[in-house]
């Protein structure tokens, strides 16, 4: 990850240094490859989604948890993890899932876990086998997943991880189901042009995954820009 900078030397040896790492042209290629033989603890799902879940809208219930430092700060995040999880479920008709979560969540879960990792993995294990509807939708919230896909971005708008704009939400998460069932990211984030008059320039991503109805196997993803200023 590059740091955006007004030194033309320094612009100059992140330019070099862009152009010596992989641009992962073939990045669907990497992503459907992962998705198909990667398990969700390959995929760090088990930390990644207590993380993800304030940022996180499943159908047409947007995910938000209290930003206060209280105790119940951390009872609050486990509700609403759970609370994604059986929302999934119900969205993607993972009625046996749903299920599952309902009778062993409480016995999981330590309701005020700081770290709800361990947990999770428990979570995974007893309630979603990973050939379950489930699995494969959350096979798409790896935030692991994103490398291949990032990587190509960056060689075409140079850079776009210097850094999150901070005045405004800045990563979102949603899944919904239509024609298909979609998992979409989507950023905004400040890059560097280099050797440009306006160094500094905001833009907005996007990744898409593309899943089944019927079965959740992944049937396409896209990467966009959406906004570039």
């Amino acid at each position: 990850m590059g740091v955006c900078c007004s030194s033309d030397t320094k612009c100059q040896e992140d330019r070099e240094h862009l152009n010596t790492t992989p641009s992962f042209t073939n990045w669907k290629d990497v992503l459907e490859r992962d998705w198909e033989s990667k398990t969700l603890t390959d995929l760090a799902v088990h930390c990644d989604l207590p993380r993800l879940a304030p940022i996180m809208t499943v159908g047409d219930v947007p995910a938000r948890c209290s930003d206060d430092t209280t105790e119940d700060r951390w009872a609050q995040r486990a509700s609403r993890v759970r609370q994604i999880l059986i929302q999934m479920g119900q969205l993607i008709g993972d009625d046996a899932g749903v299920l599952a979560l309902t009778q062993q969540w409480d016995k999981l879960i330590p309701e005020a876990a700081v770290d709800m990792a361990p947990g999770m993995q428990l979570v995974f294990r007893e309630c979603v086998p990973e050939d379950s509807l489930t699995a494969r939708t959350l096979r798409c919230l790896g935030q692991s997943m994103l490398f291949a896909p990032l990587s190509y971005l960056k060689h075409l708008v140079w850079n776009p991880f210097c850094r999150a704009l901070r005045d405004e939400p800045d990563w979102h998460i949603s899944v919904t189901k239509g024609a298909y069932v979609e998992v979409t990211h989507r950023r905004r984030q400040t890059g560097c042009d280099f050797g440009g008059s306006n160094p500094r320039f905001d833009f907005v991503w996007q990744l898409t995954f593309l899943l089944s109805c019927n079965d959740c196997t992944l049937r396409d993803v896209t990467l966009n820009v959406l906004s570039l200023r």
